[in-house]
């Protein structure tokens, strides 16, 4: 199965200098504003819930990579790592056997495991895709720099 597509910021590849400037304007022009993805989401109604949602946001801030389309999976995102978190407190529990049968919890941990990771996937919070943006924030900052060098004070 191919991996998914990166943005132009996230990727190594080769481009030419054209091919990354139209790739940027594209993905400029398809990306929305970011206002709403700040603020808590009225689905969320539990404090964990709103922490957990809260904590993703604010360390994903620097990178500048959400906008407001990724509010639902953000949200996702939340209730796939809370529903994982209560399967496994459950095994923990009970055990992996009930009464002779397999813990159902095993299953549901499962289920959200792989919707958490999907959801990680999406919204570059794999520890390469963290690496890459944090290669980035160094490059653009020294960039800033440089571009500031030609003027005196």
């Amino acid at each position: 199965m191919p991996k998914p597509a990166k943005s132009v910021k996230l990727n190594n590849k080769n481009f030419t200098k054209a091919e990354r400037e139209l790739r940027e304007n594209i993905e400029e022009t398809l990306m929305s504003a970011d206002s709403m993805v700040y603020d808590i989401p009225s689905e969320l109604t539990r404090k964990k819930e709103k922490d957990l949602y809260e904590f993703i946001v604010e360390n994903m801030r620097a990178s500048g990579v959400l906008c407001n389309l990724d509010v639902q999976l953000l949200i996702c995102t939340v209730r796939a790592c809370l529903h994982m978190n209560e399967a496994e407190a459950d095994i923990k529990k009970n055990g992996i056997m009930i009464q002779g049968k397999k813990n159902a919890a095993i299953d549901i941990f499962n289920t959200y495991q792989k919707q958490f990771l999907a959801c990680c996937s999406h919204l570059c919070l794999s520890p390469t895709a963290r690496a890459k943006i944090g290669s980035l924030a160094v490059a653009q900052a020294e960039n800033e720099d440089d571009d500031l060098d030609g003027y005196s004070v």
